[in-house]
């Protein structure tokens, strides 16, 4: 659950390399789903 907490923190944070490190130790959150994430939050401003 921590993991899930930190990986949400950097997405909305913008440190979008943190988020891939953390991604990688979630297996069940694959790299294409947490792309459209990152692109939503750039192109929606919410950083």
């Amino acid at each position: 659950m921590q993991l899930e907490v930190k990986l949400i923190e950097a997405i909305l944070l913008g440190n979008f390399e943190e988020a891939e490190r953390i991604s990688a130790k979630l297996q069940p959150l694959p790299k294409t789903l947490l792309r459209p994430i990152q692109n939503l939050i750039k192109e929606n401003n919410l950083l």
